[in-house]
């Protein structure tokens, strides 16, 4: 998978690896992101059972289990009376390599003590010669997160006090959305662009994804998916919040404020009028974090106790359907505007806006999965940096050493050596990467630079411009 947070040892074509997986794994996620399918895929490879939690109490949770063991390859009969430590034990005499179970949150609404009762049972087998590997899945990283909180079983609070981590300590992945180069492959008649454009409108959601018609252009994809009443994301972002939150007026009034541009803490609370101050804003946005709803940025130079963070929706597509698609949804809803119609007078023509505040994403996916190196990645870190002096949407620190600052514009001006000397301005505020020799500078343009500005990269090896179609090109090789 092209993303830092997703697990290594699971390669982007989703072939599970040869090894069997070991220890214990959380996975988390946004809803649709594909942390089930990452689940299968990690255990694919050896013998496994499969866990799917549904909202049941602890006796039918453990009926699923023993109807689910036929398909792990296991043909003796789970005990009626089994509880968890002894469904972990019983596995281990039947072979079975790694559990997952998916939907933690529901198996600990089940009970309580689940993750005590997994835990004990799981350690005993580790210190009687090795238990199958568990992966937990859940959307929510506060319920994940429990796997290294104050009291997880998993954690061994003696490994912390010596420094050493522990043999069994958990580890926990956010799942990632998939990057631009999914949708350039899978679309490969649309224009660099259009997949650009394509990518700010859709986002990054498998199931997003696979709704796409590659044989149709982006407006008419948009136009049947999203902006027909009969289109399958019409309303998405609306059941996404009503399905999570009992009362989701606050939920939604932030995340309108982040589609529509707000990014800092206190933009957020001017934009939020119905949460006066900065107390109460903050519950509602840990929850949308939590949910992967909202992401919160810090720069690449913050300290460990810097507030330097901003805020954004980690899906575009949530961003266009607020910011769009939400102010026309009663008269699409009414029939009193067409879904072309609305494409043509009321999308299109504000559509740049949108695209580019979502462009250094994708400069940044660029920079991380498909850019500088024939061979893909070659980065430590990617992010943004921003402080007093400078803004830089997209910064980083390749594997040789070198560091990377980038600017990026998405408008109709061809870029020229000015905008290379604004770049170098923001660059020499920063103290990131300072002193090292290797300092490249980018320039993400939509447009292809002047005639003097060509000349100066030609001369340059320390400064590039890249535009969509180098972007593309590169994830489509």
């Amino acid at each position: 998978m092209h993303n830092s947070d997703a697990p290594s040892f699971v390669p982007e074509d989703g072939r599970a690896g040869e090894a069997a997986p070991r220890g214990v794994l959380g996975l988390h996620g946004r809803a649709e992101v594909g942390k089930s399918r990452l689940a299968a895929t990690i255990v694919a490879g050896v013998r496994h059972l499969y866990i799917a939690a549904a909202p049941l109490p602890e006796g039918d949770q453990l009926a699923l289990v023993r109807e689910s063991l036929g398909g792990s390859g296991v043909t003796e009969a789970l005990p009626d009376d089994a509880d968890w430590p002894e469904l972990l034990h019983w596995l281990r005499a039947q072979r079975v390599q790694a559990i997952v179970f998916d939907g933690l949150g529901e198996l600990l609404d089940a009970n309580r003590r689940f993750l005590q009762e997994v835990g004990r049972g799981w350690l005993a087998l580790e210190q009687s010669g090795g238990g199958p590997a568990l992966v937990f899945v859940d959307e929510d990283a506060d319920v994940v997160r429990k796997l290294t909180g104050d009291g997880s079983p998993f954690r061994d609070p003696l490994a912390g006090v010596a420094g050493i981590p522990s043999s069994y300590e958990p580890e926990l992945h956010r799942v990632e959305p998939l990057p631009y180069g999914r949708l350039a492959r899978r679309c490969r008649g649309w224009s660099a662009e259009e997949i650009v454009a394509g990518y700010a409108i859709f986002g990054g959601l498998p199931s997003r994804l696979r709704a796409i018609d590659p044989n149709q252009r982006l407006d008419r994809n948009v136009t049947a998916l999203v902006l027909d009443p009969a289109g399958p994301l019409f309303s998405s972002p609306l059941r996404h919040l009503r399905a999570r939150f009992r009362n989701a007026t606050r939920y939604g009034a932030i995340v309108q404020a982040l589609a529509r541009g707000a990014r800092s803490w206190k933009a957020l609370g001017e934009h939020v009028s119905e949460l006066p101050g900065p107390g109460p804003l903050a519950p509602y946005v840990k929850r949308l974090e939590a949910l992967d709803i909202v992401r919160v940025e810090r720069s690449l130079d913050a300290s460990a106790r810097s507030r330097k963070s901003r805020y954004r929706l980690t899906d575009p597509f949530d961003a266009f359907w607020w910011s769009h698609v939400l102010p026309l949804r009663a008269r699409l809803a009414a029939g009193d505007l067409e879904p072309a119609r609305a494409w043509s007078d009321h999308v299109a023509p504000r559509l740049d806006e949108h695209v580019a505040r979502v462009f250094p994403l994708l400069c940044r996916q660029f920079l991380e999965s498909y850019g500088l190196s024939p061979t893909g990645s070659t980065t430590r870190e990617v992010g943004a940096l921003w402080g007093d002096g400078y803004d830089l949407p997209v910064a980083g620190t390749l594997t040789g050493g070198a560091v990377v600052y980038g600017a990026c514009h998405w408008h109709g001006r061809r870029p020229s050596e000015s905008w290379l000397d604004r770049l170098e301005e923001h660059v020499r505020a920063t103290r990131y990467g300072f002193g090292r020799e290797a300092r490249l500078r980018l320039l993400f343009t939509r447009e292809p630079p002047t005639e003097r500005l060509r000349l100066t990269l030609l001369r340059s090896e320390w400064i590039r411009r890249v535009g969509p179609t180098e972007m593309v090109a590169a994830a489509r090789a």
